[in-house]
């Protein structure tokens, strides 16, 4: 029987058609569907972040392990400079000699991976009999050149440190009678720069951990020769300075700890074939090599006219434990989440659809009352919003309604009325700066923050007009060193310099005060310097002042609600920086000065250079 289309039970009904759906178990059901795609969604999300953050970790170790190689092979062409300014020293360099420069460098405790630093001789076949005569008379007395036969182009070390059992058996080789040395010999005398060679076999290596070498070589001309063009280079070339390495010891010296989480390969020339493998770090010999790594990368490097190649794999110590735990760690709580609001919204169905079952016989004026009351609720959230967001309008007119009584109605009032009266209007005003310094506070991150290049010279002075008035009321002596450019946030850089100034001119002694702004250059960051005259800041107290509603002083003594330099070490550590304070004093303990010559505090922050120039 359907009712009547007047009947008071009309809205009930509907009401309980509407109802059936919301509180049957399909809803559950689809809730439990949402709930696992959101879950699926954010376990592929945190898989993504994890995977990007690995990626950008392995980069940037990739970058270190390049930079560490680049780096090191720089200092060693520079040991062989150091070979080649030592003959251009000494018009003929002794056994002594050589054997004191390569001692004095001290290659094992600061380049190691050197095998031995050494200077192999050009020799004209007509020369070859004296010279092999002059070495036996210089305590050698089998030597000969190797390997023995005649050559247009003969070459022979003659000196080799240090001279241990594995370098002396390389005393007297011909180098350029090997092909791929000599390659990298004619490189070097044709083009007047180092050159590196391909891989080779030292001549000094034994049956015993026998590794993969390579030589750098320096080319010697004789002095006074012309060395212009490449024939007066090659009939100038008297000798080469050079270094020979064992690929394995150099990579250990180069490397050592210092790269975690990636294995690589290195290879001579471009090909990553078993005959180039110079290097290969023992995370990756067995079968699989690198096949398991989840990134790998290659890298071509330019030494000398040679390139190697870097090819480096990820390792699992890549990453931590929790981070490898964390994709997993979502699903399963999103998982527990999913099922225990499954079960949740599935028994407040079973709950409610019994309630309804119940109520059929309530009539329409309860429905109305349920409205009625949501609709108080409602309002009530209105209230408690506008009252959270709108604080500081009260306090306004608590304020001014004070003052007008001061004003409008002085005569009236007597003294002690007066003295109340200005308590209200002294804690509203600290009130409503206080909740204005909060407001300001919060915005700081929550805003949408654009980073541009800054002009620290303009911003600055924007600050110092800000303080026009005070520091015309005070006297005070502000001077303004030449700034940088900087990334910055504009604003949030006026009221960060706007504090700091502020401050060295509130909290100032009997002198006149005098604040000085200045910034120093330092890696990829400028050190900015704000230094006074002023009361100073006992050094218990530095890091407390920078915590927010932190004051040293009593209000009577100094204004404030202790919020600023809280506001300028949010500002400073959202652009990557760090804020810290010092005391004159102790900068002039650093110069040397046994007693401080002044008082007052000096603060320093850093900024990241701008990435183009104003």
């Amino acid at each position: 029987m359907s009712s009547p289309p007047n009947s008071p039970y009309k809205p009930l009904q509907d009401a309980k058609l509407k109802s059936r759906w919301r509180h049957s178990p399909l809803l559950a059901w689809l809730v439990l569907g949402i709930s696992l795609l959101l879950t699926f969604c954010a376990w592929l999300l945190s898989n993504r972040y994890l995977n990007e953050r690995a990626a950008e970790r392995f980069t940037v170790r990739t970058n270190e392990l390049e930079v560490a190689i680049r780096e090191r092979m720089l200092e060693y062409e520079q040991v062989l400079r150091g070979g080649i300014g030592l003959f251009a020293a000494s018009e003929n360099v002794s056994r002594g000699e050589w054997h004191a420069y390569v001692s004095n460098s001290q290659l094992q405790k600061y380049y190691p991976g050197i095998q031995g630093m050494g200077y192999s001789r050009v020799i004209a076949p007509s020369d070859k009999a004296s010279f092999e005569q002059e070495i036996r008379a210089d305590g050698f007395p089998e030597f000969q050149i190797k390997p023995s036969g005649e050559r247009a182009f003969t070459t022979s070390i003659v000196y080799l440190e240090p001279f241990d059992w594995r370098n002396q058996r390389a005393l007297g080789y011909d180098m350029y009678s090997n092909p791929v040395r000599r390659q990298a010999m004619d490189r070097a005398i044709d083009t007047g720069l180092p050159s590196i060679t391909g891989n080779v076999t030292l001549v000094q290596e034994t049956d015993v951990d026998v590794q993969a070498g390579f030589l750098y070589y320096l080319p010697h001309y004789t002095p006074g020769l012309p060395t212009t063009s490449v024939e007066e280079r090659r009939k100038a070339i008297q000798g080469f300075v050079y270094a020979a390495f064992r690929s394995g010891d150099l990579m250990h010296g180069i490397i050592g700890d210092s790269v975690r989480g990636i294995a690589f390969e290195l290879f001579s020339g471009q090909e990553n074939s078993a005959d180039a493998l110079m290097y290969r770090s023992a995370q990756l010999q067995g079968p699989q090599h690198g096949e398991t790594a989840e990134f790998a990368e290659t890298r071509y490097l330019d030494f000398s006219g040679r390139v190697l190649t870097l090819v480096t794999y990820s390792r699992p110590e890549l990453t931590s434990s929790i981070e490898n735990w964390q994709s997993l760690l979502v699903a399963i709580g999103g998982l527990i989440v999913d099922v225990l609001l499954f079960l949740v919204i599935a028994s407040l169905s079973r709950q409610r659809q019994r309630a309804y079952e119940l109520a059929e016989e309530m009539t329409a004026e309860l429905r109305i009352h349920a409205a009625e009351l949501q609709r108080s609720n409602a309002e009530l959230e209105q209230f408690a919003y506008v009252a959270s967001h709108d604080l500081q309008e009260p306090l306004r007119k608590v304020t001014a309604c004070c003052q007008v009584l001061l004003e409008d109605y002085s005569s009236k009032l007597d003294d002690k009325a007066k003295q109340w009266i200005s308590y209200a209007v002294d804690a509203s005003e600290r009130m409503r700066q206080m909740i204005k310094d909060l407001l300001s506070f919060s915005k700081i991150g929550r805003d949408e923050e654009h980073s541009e290049v800054v002009d620290a010279n303009r911003v600055c002075h924007d600050a110092l007009s800000n303080l026009q008035y005070t520091i015309d009321e005070t006297q005070a002596k502000v001077e303004v060193a030449n700034l940088p450019t900087v990334q910055s946030n504009g604003t949030q850089l006026t009221l960060l310099l706007q504090n700091l100034i502020g401050n060295a001119l509130k909290y100032r002694g009997e002198a006149t005060p005098e604040v000085h702004v200045s910034a120093s250059e330092e890696g990829e960051f400028w050190k900015f310097r704000v230094a006074d005259n002023g009361i100073g800041i006992e050094p218990q107290y530095r890091d407390r002042i920078f915590l927010i509603f932190q004051r040293l002083h009593a209000r009577e003594a100094y204004q404030g609600t202790g919020i600023g330099l809280a506001i300028c070490k949010k500002i400073v550590e959202r652009h990557s920086g760090t804020i810290w304070l010092e005391s004159q004093s102790d900068e002039d303990m650093q110069r040397g000065q046994e007693a401080p010559t002044k008082s007052g505090s000096v603060f320093y922050f850093t900024l990241p250079k701008a990435n183009t120039a104003v």
